[in-house]
């Protein structure tokens, strides 16, 4: 199918995934890139707080909000 693709989009929301690693290494992402397709942020977040979800605890701060926008940011620019 990636033949026939225009794009790889992507839809992640870290603090919502345990295996996540903290920090973000600066490469988390490249995975996408070897299919040689522009990649596309189709829908992304991180809580600024710590929330449950029904019984789910799902964990995150203000800074850790920071962290992974300046992530993305430094990402996108590459």
């Amino acid at each position: 199918i990636i033949p026939y693709t225009d794009a790889i989009g992507l839809s992640y929301y870290p603090f919502m995934s345990y295996n996540t690693p903290d920090p973000l290494p600066e490469d988390y992402l490249a995975f996408a890139t070897k299919y040689g397709k522009p990649v596309a942020m189709a829908e992304t977040g991180f809580t600024s707080q710590n929330v449950m979800v029904k019984i789910l605890p799902l964990f995150g701060s203000e800074e850790k909000q920071k962290q992974y926008y300046e992530f993305l940011f430094r990402t996108a620019l590459h």
